[in-house]
């Protein structure tokens, strides 16, 4: 090649940044970070928060665990350092306890999402969202519509989590690898959450066909055991330490780790669409992740109580979205709103002694 020509050899292209922006620098945030940083899953990592000073101290602890290693640029910055993320998880918020009213939580959290959805659509309209907060399913229905972000782009936490934990149960009741476990928890995030009690299968075989070829009895009561486990697994952490900080972490960082390697991973996460005609909610089920977002659902059950079931959850999740009280947008509003009920939300919670996420 001449003087003057240009490489253009695949080794010589430069390498694509992986920028991802969290929002949020309390418990679920900073672990969430320290994930990251340690699957070494982005090449930059921004710390927002409203408490700067949190933010700061946040990014440089994990800045100087990263000097240890091969890892990442992490900083302190604010949302216009949004801009150019792949991804921008809300990390921010604050967690379901057993003695906060559900309007409070609601009016708390969305303030929050009032706050920033609108500006991430602004300073980050090509990224995927990822969004924490609880209640995850109505949250992730008004960062969609606040952020003017195509549905299939923001992708709500869901049930994720205690699908991972009813996995765990099930592999220790019957003494497998969870890995050779398929098994779903849909629906509502919470106690309206329920398994697909057709699709579980070990190694491949319907669960009562497997017990059958192992000679092992099977116990419906012993299954359920297990799912009730799962769902109070959250609350049982909240009474020790009052946030699930460290596993919400790992399951944001399996969403994020699913989307970058592109496998199309199935996760039982929440995204805005139409769920066996109930419309515009969002709705934990089984759905496919990939560097493009969400992709289309795949059936989920051919079982009629089980789709009763999760109708009746769908519908549970509409009324808990006209809750929110709030004209969602079709497309993002200006940024730098602010929210003159975000600082009221936020004293009662403080109030009931609860602490943020």
């Amino acid at each position: 090649m001449g003087t003057g020509g240009k490489l253009t050899t695949r080794a010589m292209r430069v390498k694509k940044v992986v920028k991802i922006a969290i929002i949020g620098a309390g418990h679920v945030g900073a672990a969430t970070a320290f994930a990251l940083m340690l699957k070494k899953l982005a090449d930059e990592i921004v710390m927002i928060d409203v408490d700067e000073r949190k933010a700061e101290g946040e990014a440089l602890d994990l800045a100087h665990a990263a000097l240890l290693g091969d890892h990442p640029n992490i900083y302190a910055g604010t949302m216009e350092d949004c801009c150019d993320a792949a991804i921008v998880i809300i990390a921010a918020g604050y967690a379901p306890q057993l003695d906060l009213k559900d309007t409070v939580l609601i009016d708390a959290n969305l303030a929050i999402i009032k706050d920033v959805a609108p500006k991430i659509g602004l300073f980050a309209p090509r990224a995927l969202l990822i969004v924490a907060a609880h209640p995850n399913e109505a949250m992730t229905f008004a960062a969609t519509r606040l952020s003017g972000l195509p549905s299939h782009r923001v992708i709500g936490y869901g049930t994720s989590l205690d699908t991972a934990r009813f996995k765990y149960e099930l592999a220790k009741q019957y003494g497998v690898d969870r890995r050779d476990i398929s098994a779903s928890i849909v629906g509502q995030q919470g106690v309206f959450e329920l398994p697909l009690w057709s699709t579980i299968t070990i190694d491949g075989l319907p669960l009562q066909s497997y017990c059958g070829q192992a000679g092992i009895d099977f116990n419906n009561d012993e299954v359920y055991a297990c799912f009730w486990r799962a769902r109070n697994a959250a609350f049982n952490i909240f009474e020790h330490k009052e946030h699930a900080s460290f596993s919400m972490a790992a399951g944001i960082v399996a969403i994020v780790e699913a989307i970058l390697r592109d496998e199309h991973t199935l996760m039982t996460v929440a995204v805005v669409g139409k769920y066996l005609g109930v419309e515009a909610i969002a709705l934990s089920v089984p759905t496919r992740l990939s560097r493009a977002g969400a992709l289309q659902m795949p059936g989920w059950s051919d079982d009629w109580s089980e789709e009763e079931a999760l109708k009746s959850s769908a519908q549970d999740v509409k009324a808990q979205i006209a809750l929110l009280n709030t004209p969602f947008p079709a497309k993002s509003v200006k940024a730098g709103v602010e929210l003159k009920d975000a600082k009221t939300a936020a004293e009662k919670v403080a109030s009931t002694g609860t602490n943020g996420a």
